[in-house]
């Protein structure tokens, strides 16, 4: 019966395991948000863009060959604001975000983007878009950031989360070795540690889920959805980098529901035999 109840406990380190996979790459991958965004009153073609919570990559048609331009996460935390920019230095970037903030978006985007040709895999200094901008411009400036707590807090939790899962599985080991002396080392911590990761990465995946649907679908906060050259509104979804974080949810759900049981088999299992002595009356001595 020892063994069994160890078992479920042992379980618990490889779930553990899938979960720290997955909230690493949730957080190093660019697939939280993937959009198009469309030009109205122009034959431009539509360009194609997705970020994660520090870079991402837009593709462009220019000249009959599709480039791809990194993008940058860039917050100002005077402004509690971020947005996501092309350009290649971090001052440049900041003051692209500012300068769009300041003028309410009515501002046109530096065009001094590096372009990595997919062609020839050369790195050339091409402006995002050489055409008039100012003739795309059919919906005016729409000037929606990504809100600079929103995004601090989604990457806090789940760091948090990733330290929660790291500890349930390194004591998940220690239960299954031996007995700790200390509550919070024993199941009871295995309790503590995956509901932990698993109330932080509901409160990540809320966080994230409420923004895109208040403020990023309507405007994904690239520089020119910000200034209205481009239009992204309905053309955002969320990528694979925000849903796989259910997975690691569901991870330490299975941790704490595979913990209870053991707990209920623990509470309800039959005492042990116990040996009653018999008194013998002729006083004879036994050995056992």
């Amino acid at each position: 019966m020892a063994i069994t109840h160890r078992a479920y406990v042992i379980i618990t380190f490889p779930l553990c395991c899938v979960s720290i996979a997955l909230l690493a790459t949730s957080l190093s991958t660019q697939n939280w948000l993937e959009s198009k965004g469309v030009y109205e009153n122009t034959g431009l073609p539509p360009i194609e863009f997705n970020y994660g919570l520090f870079t991402g990559t837009l593709t462009r048609t220019y000249q009959l060959e599709d480039k791809d331009y990194e993008l940058h996460m860039t917050c100002l935390a005077d402004l509690g604001i971020c947005a996501l920019s092309c350009l290649n230095t971090q001052e440049s970037r900041d003051k692209e975000v500012r300068d769009l903030y300041n003028a309410g978006g009515n501002v046109e985007t530096l065009a001094d983007c590096e372009a990595i040709s997919r062609a020839s895999a050369v790195a050339s200094r091409v402006g995002p878009m050489p055409l008039a901008l100012a003739d795309a411009k059919a919906t005016g400036p729409d000037p929606s950031f990504v809100n600079m707590g929103v995004w601090g807090s989604t990457i806090a939790f789940i760091a948090l989360a990733l330290l929660m899962a790291t500890m349930g599985a390194v004591f998940a080991v220690i239960n299954a070795a031996n007995t700790p002396v200390e509550p919070i080392f024993g199941i009871l911590g295995l309790f503590i540690w995956n509901a932990g990761a698993a109330f932080s990465i509901g409160l990540a995946l809320i966080l994230w889920g409420c923004h895109f649907g208040v403020d990023l679908t309507s405007n994904a906060a690239i520089a020119e959805s910000i200034t209205g050259t481009l239009s992204t509104n309905g053309l955002a979804s969320i990528g694979y980098s925000f849903w796989i974080l259910i997975g690691a949810d569901i991870m330490h759900l299975v941790n704490i529901g595979l913990l209870l049981v053991r707990r209920h088999m623990v509470l309800h299992a039959p005492p042990p035999p116990t040996i009653e002595l018999k008194e013998d009356n002729d006083g004879a001595i036994f050995l056992y």
